[in-house]
């Protein structure tokens, strides 16, 4: 599938954009989901997105979107987001976040899941790191 129009993912408050750009799919999130099952559905979606493409790489832009992040509602969902992350399909996946304590934040996360994440502030330096050609390896040494 081409994915060149914006495809919508509804979200519970909103939704999600799924768009082919070269060399990776680019997410652009307008809203939360409910719950970790709806996050586990929303991340299929975006797996099915990634094979119909057939993309390696996913830039997902996730900036001011969680409401309250310290709730239990939303460590569970932080934590279904990780799982999926870490399960991807996508060899490298850029995160942008809103500041240099998110970035830190998304850096240790994938640590933690093992999972091939970096977190950025800007668009062009996430980019350049999923279009890049060298290897990856994995997570980014802490």
């Amino acid at each position: 599938m081409k994915l060149s129009d914006a495809e919508r993912y509804p979200l519970a408050d909103g939704y999600a954009t799924f768009r082919r750009e070269i060399g990776y799919l680019r997410v652009e999130e307008h809203g939360n989901p409910a719950d970790a099952d709806e996050m586990l559905r929303y991340f299929a979606a975006i797996e099915r997105a990634l094979g119909r493409t057939q993309l390696r790489a996913l830039l997902i832009v996730a900036q001011r979107t969680a409401r309250d992040p310290a709730s239990p509602r939303w460590a569970a969902i932080r934590e279904a987001r990780w799982r999926a992350l870490a399960g991807s399909r996508a060899d490298r996946v850029a995160v942008i976040v809103d500041d240099e304590l998110g970035v830190t934040r998304v850096q240790m996360g994938a640590v933690v899941a093992k999972a091939p994440v970096r977190g950025f502030v800007a668009v062009h330096d996430a980019v350049a790191w999923l279009t890049s050609e060298r290897p990856v390896k994995g997570p980014p040494a802490g």
